[in-house]
């Protein structure tokens, strides 16, 4: 896994062992970025189920202004410290070690006064939370007004969000696919 676009371009990042991990794809992260462009200067990211913290790596690389990535998993946290010591990131990252739905609901609106431009989300893809998570994200108020939401989810789910208000792109890469909510 690498980081593939931006001023780390090309630095390798580490993977939790033994764990079952799905990293995302480097085809569906040049998809994913492709999508926000240039708007991902200056921008404030949140990676919800960092894993590894690729994404928000990724983000950063490309020239976001801050990374806050949220993972409850030991192993998985250990993984996004290494990952952002080898791409010298830790001044623009935080990370919340929280199950997302809590910190949804306490910690990102206590510890930041700005919102989110951008939210990724990568839940496990046997999980039921990805309705509840979009809800938290609305009802807490976390994104910026032409903000975006990005889902990465299996190619079969179907995610209803409707009530959020917002525009829904789908985009398919195999197995995978990608929710832009606009």
């Amino acid at each position: 896994m690498r980081v593939i676009a931006g001023t780390r371009k090309g630095r390798l990042l580490k993977m939790p062992t033994g764990m079952k991990t799905r990293p995302t794809a480097d085809k569906v992260k040049e998809a994913i970025f492709n999508i926000i462009g240039s708007k991902i200067i200056d921008a404030y990211f949140l990676d919800l189920f960092a894993g590894s913290g690729a994404v928000g790596i990724e983000a950063l690389s490309r020239g976001a202004r801050q990374c806050v990535f949220v993972e409850k998993n030991g192993h998985c946290l250990k993984t996004i410290k290494t990952n952002l010591a080898l791409t010298n990131f830790m001044d623009k990252a935080i990370i919340i070690k929280k199950d997302v739905t809590k910190a949804l609901s306490s910690s990102l609106r206590l510890l930041f006064t700005h919102k989110f431009d951008f939210v990724f989300l990568d839940p496990p893809y046997d999980s039921a939370i990805y309705e509840t998570v979009l809800n938290g994200i609305r009802e807490y108020d976390l994104i910026t007004q032409g903000g975006v939401i990005i889902v990465e989810h299996q190619r079969d789910k179907i995610l209803h969000a409707e009530n959020l208000g917002l525009e829904k792109r789908v985009r398919f890469y195999g197995d995978t696919a990608i929710t832009v909510l606009l």
